[in-house]
């Protein structure tokens, strides 16, 4: 024995003399790096290898101790020995592989105690054991890394005979590519194990909970997570997806992690109105491929406890497939309460899918009745049945359900004081957010007699549908009808017929429960319709009510026209209006009476109309003043609303207004001469004068009925009106005359004065004042001045198109003064042409056109205008002077083919001849002048003569201000 110690001695002391022994103030990398390239040397070369550790056994080091466990080969490297007084000791590192891991972990020991018997244990009898290098992190396949800690807690247990465990405790850092937490950041799960077979580990942990990356509405939960890294068995129990098992066939071959049990948190917008809302499902997988699982839950909440904007919902059953992170299969069912249907519950299905990687998840709702259904509708009193057509939509907004359902079927309604039988809607579109009812198409008529037997009436009279509209405000639906009543025999016979527009007008309300209902508010008469027509008289009118209304307030309107058959050519009306607007009240009286007084021997007094108001302004321009003058009251036209027959709207601002019009006939006959005229002034609230207004309007050769037609006729009309607010007058005379073939003029003359501007116009350069004489010869002109005047217009096209476009620079109208200015232009043209003989396909054809005009502009510019690039002043005293003079021919013939059926075939021009001229300038300061002249000839398609030239004489500039 003494001697085995003696040769130990000598070995160790001949080792250290040869340098191998390694310095203990090597970094950590130095000794991961030393760790890693030790393991390559020893598994490189088996003679370096021993199964047991006898510091006898070999000359030199380093010498591994290699130990297979399972398909592992574990290598405990010696590297280094030290002698000293006190004992001899070597370095110990390993380089362990973990499953499915990309690199190596590194693990050491420094000064390890030695004898001739072999390594001494460590204090107190531990197990000697090798220490991790630091924090090590290693990729887990190709996205996951896992992190080793270097707090002491991962170290290897050895010995002579080599590897014996290891214990472990690490991070595993799943790739934020397939899963995150909520709200964003990386998801961990640690491991803490002692194993001896690392290829065997296989055991449970807990992780953060997470989203699938892309799926972020459902939040998972998982208390026990196994880690699978054993490559030829899995965890009991375990169901693999199919697509797993496709890329797996061997399925002891897959690794990864897999929780059996876990939960699901569902979206708010899936949840419970009370709060936070989870399934329990089973069987995910996490591997390197990502998330898969084909999930279900059924019974998760009933109709009462969802909330989807105050509807209420449930879900009966949910369906998730995952596929590496892919949708494949997402599913909903349940019911829908849908509240203004009196909580109808329909059926739902909702398919869950996403269209790309980037967009969120779809929920493709749809619910359909299996049958008619009825349902009652105390909101409406009424009674709704349902086509099996009826669709659900949902959509989403700011992580929100917001449904709506569109309705097929038709309503009854049976209130206290009408009934109305089926009227049919298409596609009415009900929803939860206000105006709460979107649209719809209704049926104009309905069934005259109900399921029951009874008719459609209105206080116990038999009534038909004319008009049905759905109104939709904030806070209300109302569903509004024109109904009328009709009696007695046909039109112009004795009859009698009556029309009124009602309403059943619902209201917002909220219920115990919390949430908003519509309720029924109140059933509302707006307008009632009366014609009469009896062999002694005829009689139309109307009554108007409004309560609470935006516009009228609380207010009662009525006009009637009507007629003495035995005494009365024409009808007489009266209307009569008050009412009451914020507290502010207002009243309308006017009338039309039919008479005959003479004017001397020239003319007759056919009508008197006018009236008296106050508080209130007209919503009728003058001329449709004497319309209803002559007309009578403003009945409505069936299928129209009849809130337009009121003539005026409150206005406090305005006190009291009078109007007065006469009608006059020439004594000869209606058709030399009529006319009619009103005049009205109005005083605002305090008594001052608001503003007087006189129009008239005057017609010859015509009778009134014949205004409109297109005849022979003079006409003309006179406005005059003063606005003494803001100190604006207005007059404006308009004049037609029409010899149908022979003769067309109009004109216009208009002044204005205000507070600020004044001007004359005699038309304008837009609309000329024009004179056409046989179809053959036009004149047109304007006049225009103050200071509102318009710019110089173009040259027509039949100079533009032969000539190039006039160069002239456009003026900045900003700096054009106030001050005066005038406009006036004229021109004359004559246009020939006419196509011989007229009966036959072959036909000869000939025309000629020929015109001249001018324009002229001058105006006064502001006193800062200039040229642009330059402060030279522009014109003479600020005022300048632009003009145009052109001159046009036209010209051709030629032979046109006609088909039998009177269509042009072909046309074959012989000689054709186009010329203009244009003359343009503006002066003085800058004085600049432009002419031009172009002509084109064609003779029989061959000969094509163009010609265009144009000269410029000074320098033109752009006036700015």
């Amino acid at each position: 024995m003494q001697t085995r110690h003696l040769l130990f001695i000598l070995f160790a002391i001949f080792l250290n003399f040869k340098g191998n022994a390694q310095s203990d103030s090597a970094t950590l990398a130095q000794s991961r790096i030393r760790a890693l390239t030790l393991d390559s040397i020893i598994r490189a070369n088996p003679d370096k290898q021993t199964t047991n550790f006898s510091p006898t056994d070999h000359a030199s080091l380093p010498i591994g101790i290699c130990k297979k466990i399972g398909d592992i080969i574990y290598v405990i490297c010696i590297d280094s020995a030290r002698f000293t007084p006190q004992g001899a000791t070597f370095d110990v590192y390993m380089a362990m592989d973990w499953p499915g891991a990309y690199g190596k972990l590194a693990f050491a020991a420094k000064g390890v105690s030695f004898n001739p018997k072999g390594v001494m244990p460590g204090g107190n009898g531990n197990p000697i054991t090798l220490k991790l290098l630091g924090d090590q992190r290693i990729k887990l396949g190709p996205k996951n890394s896992i992190v080793f800690k270097g707090d002491g807690t991962n170290y290897i247990q050895w010995g002579c005979n080599g590897y014996e465990r290891a214990n472990i405790n690490a991070d595993i850092l799943f790739s934020q590519e397939l899963i995150h937490k909520p709200g964003g950041g990386q998801v961990k799960a640690n491991i803490q194990v002692n194993v001896d077979d690392i290829s065997k580990i296989m055991f449970q942990t807990s992780m953060d909970p997470f989203v699938v990356k892309g799926l972020d509405d459902f939040e998972f939960r998982v208390n026990q997570l196994i880690v699978d890294r054993n490559d030829s068995i899995n965890p009991s129990g375990i169901i693999l997806p199919a697509a797993t098992q496709n890329l797996y066939p061997e399925i002891g071959n897959w690794t990864g992690f897999y929780a059996h049990n876990l939960s699901v948190k569902l979206p708010p917008k899936l949840s419970r109105s009370s709060g936070e809302t989870t399934i329990g499902v089973t069987d995910l997988l996490i591997d390197d491929n990502g998330v898969s699982g084909d999930f279900f839950a059924t019974g998760i909440f009933s109709v009462g406890e969802g909330d989807m904007d105050s509807w209420g919902f449930s879900i009966d059953s949910l369906v998730l497939g995952i596929e590496y992170n892919h949708l494949v299969d997402g599913r909903l069912a349940g019911k829908l309460r849908v509240e203004p249907l009196n909580n109808a519950e329909f059926a739902y299905r909702a398919g869950v899918y996403k269209p790309n990687d980037n967009s969120a998840l779809i929920y493709d709702f749809t619910a359909k009745t299996v049958n008619s259904y009825t349902y009652q509708l105390p909101m409406f009193s009424s009674t709704l049945k349902l086509a099996p057509n009826c669709m659900v939509h949902v959509q989403v907004v700011s992580g929100k359900f917001i449904p709506d359902i569109t309705l097929n079927g038709n309503l009854t309604y049976n209130g206290a004081k009408a009934r109305l039988n089926k009227l049919l809607f298409q596609s009415l579109n009900i929803g939860t957010q206000a105006p709460y009812i979107y649209g719809g198409t209704f049926a104009l008529t309905s069934d005259e007699i109900g399921e029951d037997g009874e008719p459609n009436k209105v206080a116990r009279l038999p009534i038909s549908l004319n008009y049905l509209e759905l109104g939709l405000t904030q806070s209300n639906v109302i569903l509004k009808v024109d109904l009328s009543l009709k009696l007695g025999g046909e039109e112009n016979s004795n009859s009698f017929g009556a029309s009124t527009f009602v309403g059943v007008i619902t209201k917002r309300v909220t219920g115990s429960d919390g949430r908003q209902r519509l309720q029924f508010d109140k059933f509302k008469v707006y307008d009632i319709a009366l014609s009469i027509n009896t062999s002694p008289f005829a009689l139309n009118g109307i009554l108007s009510l409004r309560d609470d209304d935006p516009v009228y307030g609380d207010m009662f309107f009525g006009a009637i026209s009507f007629k003495l058959n035995a005494i009365m050519n024409d009808f007489a009306g009266v209307s009569v209006g008050f009412g009451k607007l914020n507290s502010k009240r207002y009243w309308y009286v006017d009338a039309s009476v039919p008479l005959t007084i003479p004017i001397g021997q020239f003319a007759l007094i056919t009508n008197l109309f006018g009236g008296v108001q106050y508080g209130v302004k007209s919503t009728l321009t003058p001329a449709q003043k004497l319309d209803r003058a002559f007309n009578g009251a403003m009945n409505p036209s069936q299928g129209t609303p009849t809130s337009s027959a009121i003539p005026f709207i409150p206005d406090p601002s305005l006190g009291l207004g009078f109007s007065a019009g006469v009608a006059l006939v020439a004594i000869p006959g209606e058709s030399v001469l009529n006319g009619e005229a009103i005049f009205s002034i109005q005083f605002n609230a305090n008594g001052g004068l608001a503003n007087i207004n006189f129009f008239g309007r005057a017609t010859m050769l015509v009778k009134r009925s014949e205004r409109g037609a297109n005849c022979t006729k003079v006409e003309g009309a006179i406005s005059v009106n003063y606005d003494n607010v803001e100190k604006v007058f207005d007059a404006q005379v308009d004049a037609l005359a029409i010899v149908p073939g022979i003769l067309q003029g109009n004109c216009n003359l208009k002044i204005h004065i205000d507070k600020h501007d004044w001007y004359f116009w005699l038309n304008r350069p837009s609309n000329r004042a024009t004179i056409e004489v046989l179809n053959l010869f036009t004149a047109n002109t304007y006049f225009m001045i103050g200071t509102q005047i318009d710019p110089m217009p173009p040259p027509p096209s039949y100079v533009t198109n032969l000539v190039s476009s006039s160069p002239i620079i456009s003026t900045d109208m900003s700096a054009v003064s106030t001050g005066n200015g005038f406009a006036t232009g004229m021109m004359i043209a004559a246009n020939f042409g006419g196509e011989f003989p007229k009966e036959t396909n072959w036909r000869g054809y000939a025309y000629a056109s020929v015109g001249a005009g001018f324009d002229i502009t001058m105006f006064k510019l502001s006193p800062t205008a200039h040229c642009s690039g330059s402060t030279s002043k522009v014109g003479f005293n600020n005022w300048y002077l632009m003009g145009q003079v052109y001159a046009w021919l036209s010209g051709g013939m030629g032979v046109r083919h006609y088909k039998d059926d009177g269509t042009l075939k072909k046309e074959y021009s012989v000689a054709s001849i186009d010329a203009a001229a244009l003359l343009q300038g503006r002066l003085p300061k800058p004085t600049f002048v432009y002419g031009a002249v172009g002509f084109s000839v064609k003779l029989l398609g061959i000969i094509n003569l163009d010609f265009q030239a144009d000269i410029e004489i000074g320098n033109d500039c752009q006036i700015i201000n």
